[in-house]
């Protein structure tokens, strides 16, 4: 008999595993349990079991590992096959498939299990598209469709891997031993550029889709560890992530870096300039510069430039040569060297219409025309 609806008191006695939202109901995976929460007309929540819908006495599935909804179907993944709830019945398939991971493709439904490869759902039963021993030994993660019929199979310790035209490959053999020594626990599609994904060593790497990296994001962007337990995805397309001991929201949209002391940069920002590949950023605390060809950020780290130490003011282009206005005069810089060239604290300078190897100079005392010969 269907048993009688309780109050969500009743969940949080569960261990529960997964939960997937569709419309006003949650729909609960937990040890040896699946139920639903619902939403009455009186805005207060129910939780119903849905153990009684099975009808195989014999069927033990321990942990649901996963619960993914497909038009008026709801999929729970567990260690000992899949349970599929449609019509207020539970239809039982793989008996004995340790499920792992499902994604809603392009017209399709995948699967992937541990050992067993991958699955596709058609017409009510599940038909394997992997040849038996393809992936044995493999423990699967994820599975992200990135086309019709191809698939990034994400692997715990093998590393990542494409299903296309029937064959299974490395990704990108280059980055093949980074995905093993990270360990990517997880993937979804970010734009029709990118991918996004977990991991346990690393925190949250973008790629494009060929797996060049595009993007590294850990504990020196502000999250509290490297370790990725999850990820999702809201409708601005920006990420929700659950790390060790805290979750964090990344505006994956914003058009904004920030670079900060987590990058070695130093002070309060007076100026900027970007010349010859280098960023140059003049602080409170001195002269800094990074290589600016590092477009992924990875392993960045801002660099003081010898004998630039104290208040530097002003950044400027003159030539093929950086002007800066310090505290202790004027300095040129060329690539990672300052030259002193006196002159006392400067704040500012301006160029003369007509004479190129001459400028203005606004400093502590007034004016000054600055003469440029030879350097």
């Amino acid at each position: 008999d269907q048993p009688r609806s309780r109050g969500l008191g009743d969940v949080y006695k569960r261990q529960i595993r997964s939960f997937e939202i569709q419309n006003d109901k949650i729909y609960i995976g937990a040890v040896s349990e699946i139920g639903k929460v619902s939403k009455s007309p009186d805005e207060n929540y129910t939780y119903q079991s849905l153990n009684y819908l099975i009808s195989d006495s014999t069927f033990q599935f321990n942990d649901v590992r996963d619960i993914i909804v497909n038009e008026n179907k709801v999929f729970f993944l567990t260690d000992n096959g899949l349970m599929v709830l449609s019509d207020n019945s539970i239809q039982i398939l793989g008996k004995g498939i340790p499920f792992r991971a499902a994604a809603n493709g392009i017209q399709e439904l995948i699967f992937v299990a541990n050992e067993q490869g991958i699955f596709k759902y058609i017409e009510n039963d599940l038909i394997q598209i992997t040849t038996k021993g393809e992936l044995s030994g493999f423990a699967m993660e994820f599975v992200v469709p990135i086309q019709k019929e191809t698939y990034l199979i994400g692997t715990d310790i093998k590393g990542i891997f494409i299903f296309e035209k029937g064959k299974i490959r490395k990704w990108n053999p280059s980055n093949h031993n980074f995905f093993i020594q990270n360990h990517f626990n997880s993937a979804m599609i970010l734009n029709k550029d990118e991918l996004i994904f977990g991991s346990i060593h690393k925190g949250i790497i973008t790629t494009d889709y060929k797996g060049n990296i595009k993007n590294i994001i850990n504990e020196k962007d502000g999250l509290f560890d490297h370790n990725i337990l999850a990820l999702y995805k809201d409708h601005r397309g920006n990420i929700w992530t659950a790390v060790d001991g805290s979750f964090a929201y990344i505006e994956m949209n914003s058009p904004f870096t920030t670079l900060n002391k987590k990058y070695g940069l130093r002070g309060e920002v007076y100026d900027i300039i970007q010349h010859n590949n280098y960023l140059y950023v003049a602080t409170s605390r001195g002269l800094y510069f990074i290589n600016w060809k590092n477009e992924n950020f990875e392993n960045l780290e801002f660099q003081l430039i010898e004998n630039t130490t104290g208040q530097c003011w002003k950044l400027f282009e003159h030539g093929d040569n950086i002007i800066l206005g310090h505290h202790k005069g004027i300095f040129s810089i060329k690539n990672k060297k300052a030259t002193f060239h006196g002159d006392g604290g400067n704040w500012n300078f301006s160029t003369i219409d007509g004479h190129p190897n001459f400028l203005i100079s606004g400093n502590y005392r007034g004016i000054s025309l600055l003469n440029r010969k030879g350097d």
